[in-house]
């Protein structure tokens, strides 16, 4: 452990190294159960809505079960690799001064092992696992600066301050026990500055955002229930699906190929409502899909066009910057 304490043109900062436990720290064990759970959860999630559209209910207390089974062994994989890949430690390096806060790991451990994943996911092909490596890349070095920190929570006896947004956990903080009291006092003073009747009265996205994703799975659901002539490969629908909750929880830019797929697949179904199709019976003639259409698949299609008109609408506002995803909220 390297705790150092430097003031450099009347900035303060704390600089310092230390050795954390992984599998025994209940911090790291309630963020890796929320990480399993998340992921189990929005995948059921998703998977219940395929189905119900889709009008397969009896595929959907399987599904949830095979989801929770892989939630749970995604949390031993997790305790596997701390436990006997990363020895139960790891080595972290905290930088704290006027601008921000910046957490890096030192483990060359961890780092191999991050890479290892990329490279066989990439070669096996398995995304997930290749995506787990990534999501671990990403994570080596994390910043935040104090504007975007509004509150903090001490635990004294652990020498633990967890920073927090108006939302969710920014970033723990692993102190010494000499300079707890010291960092304890910075983040104090550093964050007093939101506490205020006007700063903490500041809208919480998550309403907002929970609201559009609820809005964007319904704009999805209808074009999932298109039977022929209209019915679509899966590929497409499910792309746009899962590219527009990425649009509105991680990065806006995925918002153009939501466009895309709405643009592909209204010219799909255009394409199949006029294409000319002859009778069997040669008294009937030529006639197209949208001649014969009924009043329940007129519904439906005009439901399909409600949703398409939502979702480009709601993918150009976030591409233009007029709304703003949960990850970039921050």
């Amino acid at each position: 452990m390297l705790p150092i304490m430097t003031k450099k043109h009347s900035q303060t900062q704390f600089i310092w190294e230390i050795s954390i436990p992984l599998a025994s720290n209940p911090f790291m064990l309630k963020m890796m159960l929320k990480v399993c759970l998340l992921s189990g959860g929005v995948m059921g999630a998703l998977l219940t809505f395929l189905f119900a559209v889709q009008r397969e209910f009896d595929a959907i207390l399987p599904t949830l079960m095979m989801t929770a089974a892989t939630s749970a062994f995604l949390f031993l994989l997790f305790l596997f690799v701390m436990l006997v890949i990363l020895g139960n430690r790891m080595l972290l390096r905290f930088t704290v001064n006027d601008e921000g806060v910046l957490c890096e790991t030192l483990s060359h451990t961890a780092s191999a092992a991050n890479r290892l994943a990329v490279l066989i996911g990439i070669l096996a092909g398995k995304p997930g696992v290749a995506g787990a490596g990534m999501i671990g890349l990403s994570q080596e070095a994390v910043s935040a600066e104090w504007k975007s920190i509004f509150a903090f929570d001490c635990h004294g006896h652990r020498q633990v301050i967890i920073l927090r947004n108006r939302w969710r956990q920014v970033m723990i903080l692993y102190c010494t026990g000499d300079n707890f009291s010291d960092i304890a006092e910075f983040v104090s003073r550093k964050t007093s500055q939101f506490q205020t009747d006007t700063e903490t009265a500041a809208k919480n996205p998550l309403p907002d955002l929970l609201l559009r994703t609820v809005l964007t799975m319904l704009a999805c659901a209808p074009v999932f229930m298109l039977s022929y002539p209209f019915e679509i490969d899966l590929l497409i629908p499910l792309l746009t699906l899962c590219f527009a909750l990425a649009t509105v929880w991680l990065v806006p830019l995925f918002g153009y190929v939501v466009m895309v797929c709405v643009i592909v697949m209204t010219g799909m179904i255009l394409a199949e409502g006029l294409k000319i199709h002859h009778s069997r019976f040669a008294s009937l003639g030529s006639y197209r899909a949208f001649e014969v259409l009924g009043a329940d698949e007129w519904l439906l299609l005009g439901l399909v066009a409600t949703g398409f008109v939502y979702l480009f609408r709601s993918s150009w506002r976030a591409v233009r910057g007029r709304a703003t995803s949960g990850l970039m909220t921050d």
